[in-house]
């Protein structure tokens, strides 16, 4: 279009699309223009800065991996989407301690089904999935699972509810909160405000309803909820998706200080830097079979996007299909 002589004007927070379409860069920030940048000697760091008020972005520091015991089995999972038709098709893989597997593929290829299907909320009509938790196994086991789900308003929050309800939903009876079958306010108050000042949301009040936030403030209110809970699998999807970039920031860093805990961490991303940022290893998927599983030291966005729209195949995909 800009050979053609349009004018183009691109809204967007992913800031390697600013840097590689624009000429122009004008940053806002709480509604006001703080400058405007020729996009040529500028950085994606300086765009950073000057849309959140300091330094973000830092690298993030994983702890390296010891060969902890395996958390998460899945075995021979095969799921049905909404039209009862084949979505997931013989899928296994395992996840172990300290270790965040990130899935890879294009939207309808089955990943919203694996991921429903592996926290309880879509049946499957084969296979099965493990979450160790302490000494104990338990098949989909809750009380071993955190889940930041791909979509907030359906399966994260209720949007009638205040902030400080949304952030205890699904914990309201551990003894933390509650007493003698009564909610301890005092605590449940403590715990709001941490989570509120933590994950920045906004505005800072936790007796508003959850409706009244924006998108990515809701998305927060979801995103330190999850990860406040002392759970052996974290099932993270699409968990910055509508985050400006200090968010992101804070929740990858938040996502790896996790990892490096020793939880077992499932990603489900559109964003392959993100990916390949915060993964140990990744998983593709395509027409609801894993084409390949990869460590991330070992591969790129282009080999991924290879196997992602199945130009290259798993010998064991080929075969399948064959």
């Amino acid at each position: 279009m800009k050979k053609q002589g349009k004018t183009v004007i691109l809204i967007t927070h992913k800031l390697n699309e600013v840097m590689t379409i624009s000429d122009r860069v004008t940053v806002m920030r709480r509604g006001s223009v703080v400058g405007e940048l020729e996009t040529a000697s500028t950085s994606a760091r300086e765009i950073a800065r000057m849309m959140v008020g300091d330094d973000v972005g830092q690298p993030v520091q994983k702890v390296p991996r010891g060969g902890g015991e395996t958390v998460v089995n899945v075995e021979h999972l095969s799921v049905l989407n909404d039209r009862l038709l084949p979505a997931v098709r013989d899928v296994s893989f395992t996840i172990d301690q300290g270790e965040i597997l990130g899935i890879a593929a294009v939207e309808g290829n089955g990943q919203s089904e694996l991921v429903q299907a592996i926290t309880g909320l879509r049946r499957f009509i084969n296979g099965r999935v493990v979450v160790r938790s302490g000494n104990a196994s338990d098949r989909l086991s809750t009380r071993a699972l955190a889940h930041i789900p791909e979509d907030r308003i359906k399966f994260g929050i209720v949007l009638g509810f205040t902030v400080l309800e949304n952030l205890i939903l699904g914990r309201h009876r551990e003894p933390e909160f509650s007493r003698l079958m009564l909610l301890d306010r005092a605590k449940i108050d403590e715990h709001a405000e941490r989570i509120i000042e933590g994950f920045d949301i906004r505005p800072r009040r936790k007796d508003l309803p959850v409706k009244s936030l924006s998108g990515g403030n809701q998305q927060k209110v979801v995103v330190g909820r999850e990860l406040s809970k002392d759970a052996a699998l974290i099932v993270a999807s699409q968990p910055t998706r509508g985050l400006d970039i200090r968010a992101i920031d804070f929740v990858h860093s938040a996502i790896i200080r996790e990892r490096n805990r020793g939880k077992a961490i499932l990603l489900l991303s559109s964003d392959l830097t993100e990916l390949l940022e915060l993964a140990d290893r990744i998983a593709v998927m395509y027409e609801g079979r894993l084409n390949g599983i990869f460590h991330t030291s070992e591969t790129n966005e282009r080999e991924l996007g290879l196997y992602m729209t199945g130009f290259q195949k798993h010998r064991g995909l080929e075969a399948a299909q064959s």
